[in-house]
Order: structure tokens, then sequence, then C-alpha cells
């Protein structure tokens, strides 16, 4: 808001409707942030996490422009609720108008599996990833003509977790690559250029500004009760969930680092080729990727690194601003970051978005 020696930020955070939101109030709250819980929800909806509540940065675009972002979320259609619980309150701030993306495909179901933006030096001052099933899959296709008798998993079972020891799959590329997993990727490839097709026509961002992340999906599943796939998509073999540890479901710490979950895939000549493929798309815009093992703290449960962050943002740009965006035609400036990091309150700089 306006203040007297310039604008004064004040945080608002909202608590998702699920248990783990009472964090909001119990650890995050604080002098200067507030939060905020808009009652009702069921409790423990999956779509109702707020790794399904993103923002596209600042941008215009035709007879439209959002100088503070817009909001995304996923939508399950098929499925009861359709829409996350917080929806119609987002939507009734009239300022960041929720574009409703089709997750209904996904386990989980959040956009922050499959989608995510980066500061680039782009029109827009930013990039768009998205996860690309057929090029994780064309990784392993090629690895397997020569080294098919490799484990397709580089991480050891040697971890202790309440369940016992370690279950990662014993399989060889050329195990792991049957024709299901294969048909199922292309399955969920389609949805994913139905996804794309919807962010380009609604923001306008060019196909040489959306970088694709190779990543391997997988369906039929099974969890716990306590892990994160809902009843009616336990087991199932209609809905996808990342392979290997997704990658895109990561945080940016800064203009230049990138924190990804370590995807421990096959090592060819002592290589994973799977962090290789993510180091190279990331590079793209500058990024240089440190991973982190999140297979047991949340891959596991069918979650990642986002999932177990809170990120801080100080906007630097006044969100009344209707002038041309700071950050269009390159880099905008600096910005304090604050990361929450399985517990642990981190500081970085972040470039505005």
């Amino acid at each position: 808001m306006p203040g007297p020696k310039g604008p004064i930020n004040l945080e608002v955070m909202i608590r998702s409707s699920r248990i783990a939101g009472r964090q909001v109030f119990e650890y995050l709250r604080r002098a200067g942030r507030g939060a905020l819980y808009n009652t009702g929800g069921a409790g423990d909806d999956k779509i109702d996490s707020m790794g399904n509540l993103e923002t596209i940065p600042p941008y215009s675009f035709k007879d439209k422009s959002f100088p503070a972002g817009r909001i995304i979320e996923g939508s399950h259609p098929k499925s009861c609720p359709t829409y996350p619980h917080v929806y119609d309150y987002m939507r009734a701030q009239e300022f960041q108008d929720p574009l409703v993306l089709d997750t209904d495909w996904l386990v989980v179901g959040h956009v922050d599996e499959i989608v995510q933006f980066l500061p680039a030096n782009t029109p827009y001052g930013w990039a768009l990833y998205i996860a690309d099933p057929m090029a994780g899959i064309e990784i392993l296709e090629n690895a397997k003509k020569n080294h098919g008798d490799t484990p397709a998993f580089s991480r050891q079972n040697d971890t202790y977790t309440p369940k016992g020891l370690g279950d990662i799959p014993g399989l060889t590329i050329t195990e792991l690559l049957t024709d299901r997993l294969i048909g199922d990727n292309q399955r969920f490839a389609k949805k994913l250029d139905a996804i794309l097709n919807v962010l380009q026509s609604e923001t306008g961002i060019s196909s040489q500004d959306v970088h694709h992340v190779p990543m391997v999906f997988t369906a039929g599943v099974c969890w716990g009760p306590d892990e994160e796939a809902p009843p009616d998509r336990n087991c199932s073999d209609k809905h996808a969930v990342a392979l290997y540890p997704g990658v895109l479901n990561g945080v940016v710490l800064s203009n230049s680092t990138y924190l990804s979950p370590k995807p421990w895939g096959p090592l060819i000549d002592g290589t994973d080729i799977m962090e290789e493929a993510t180091k190279k798309v990331y590079g793209e815009v500058g990024l240089e990727v440190v991973y982190i093992d999140d297979w047991y703290s949340h891959h596991e449960g069918g979650g990642e690194v986002h999932c177990g962050t809170n990120t801080v943002r100080i906007p630097n740009q006044p969100w009344w601003s209707t002038e041309p965006l700071e950050s269009n035609g390159g880099r905008a400036g600096r910005k304090k970051l604050e990361v929450v990091v399985f517990g642990a309150l981190i500081t970085f700089a972040l470039l505005s978005l």
C-alpha cells in the first residue's frame, strides 16, 4: 500500500483447508505478516493444497493486464470437489482472475507438478516451463540402445524408513520401458499439450519462451492412507504421478540458482542422464541446478521439494501501477526471497517476478 516514504508491504498468507494449513497461523504468522482462512472445504481434499495455487508473473496481453500476476489453479472436472475451495475467494478479489487448468489426470492433481514460471530475458521477463513426458521417454529409449541392462534408478536401497529398508525399483532400463509405460506417457503428453495451448492463448507467450522439461510419469501407483493419493485415485491406472522425482517441482533460489529434486536417473558413464537433461533445460535461462534428495521425505508420498517449502517474495512493483511492467524486455531487479526449507528459514535474493 502507499506510504509516506514509499510503498509499504504487508504479507498475507492463506491457510489451506487441509490440516497442515494450520502452520500458517502456528509458525509463519508474525509482525508484518498476517494469515487468513476462508472457512469451509472438506478438510483433506488434495485439490485444496497450496501446490495447486500458483501465479503467472505480471503480464499484459490483448485487452487484459495483470500487473500483480495471475493465479492459476488446477481443476478436477470429473471429481468432487471440481474446483479448489479457495477458488471463489480468489476470484472475488477481482485482480488476479484465476486461470483454471485441467489437472484431473494427475493422482495428486496440482499445477506445481507440471508447470512453473522462471525469471528470464524474454519480452515478458519470464519463461514458461512445462513437463514433457515424451522427452523423458526419449532419453530412456536412447540409453536403452547401448545400456539397456543399466539400472533405471541410481539411488541405492540403503535408507531405513518407518516402513523398513528402502524400496527403490530394481528394474533395468529395458525392463522399465514397457509398452504400457510408453503408452501412458503418450496419453499424458496430450493432456500437457492442451494445458500449454491454454497458457499460450491466455498469456501470448511465444513458443521460443516455452521450455520443455524431460520427465517420466507412471500410473497404477498405490499409497498408504496417510499419503497424497485421494482414495478414488489410489492404484488408478488412469492417473499420473512422477516416476522419477519431478525436477520441475522445485524452488527458484535466486536469479542464478534453482533447487531441484534429485531425479536419480540411470548412470551412463558415471553421469545421471536425467540430471544432465535437467541441467541443460534450466541452463537455457541461465539457472544453475542444485539437487536435493527428497525421495523418502516427499517423492515417495506423491510430492517434491516445492511441496515441502513456503516462499515469501517481497514485491518492488506497486500492484496498483498500470504502467508497462518493469520486467518487460529484460530481467527485472532483485528482491528478497525467504524460503522455509524443511523447517529451516533461509534468505535469498530473487529476480522480480
